[in-house]
């Protein structure tokens, strides 16, 4: 798998958390690809920036507004730098082939 950066893995956990519903942390955690330490940490700092909020009934994470305004200036940023010669798409983990 490629080095993934920050930013790269916020919008990874936000996109996984967009579902209608919400998503469970597991859920979260295997379409992010990143592990539970790491997810915990994330999810307190997303949670922080208002960008994803828990919902203690359900037990699922919501992507909200703010965080749905993240993520299409992260697709916004990723078009551009196409346009001028770069390559950014997170609308699949990327992995690296042995």
């Amino acid at each position: 798998m490629k080095y993934r950066c920050r930013t790269d893995i916020i919008g990874l956990i936000l996109n996984a958390a967009n579902a209608i519903g919400g998503e469970s942390r597991s859920h979260i955690m295997y379409k992010s690809l990143v592990n539970y330490n790491q997810l915990k940490d994330y999810l307190i700092f997303l949670q922080q920036q208002e960008l994803i909020e828990y919902d203690r009934s359900a037990r699922t994470y919501r992507t909200t507004v703010k965080g749905r305004d993240f993520l299409e200036l992260q697709r916004d940023m990723g078009e551009m730098a196409r346009l001028y010669g770069g390559s950014y798409d997170l609308s699949q983990p990327s992995r690296q082939q042995a």
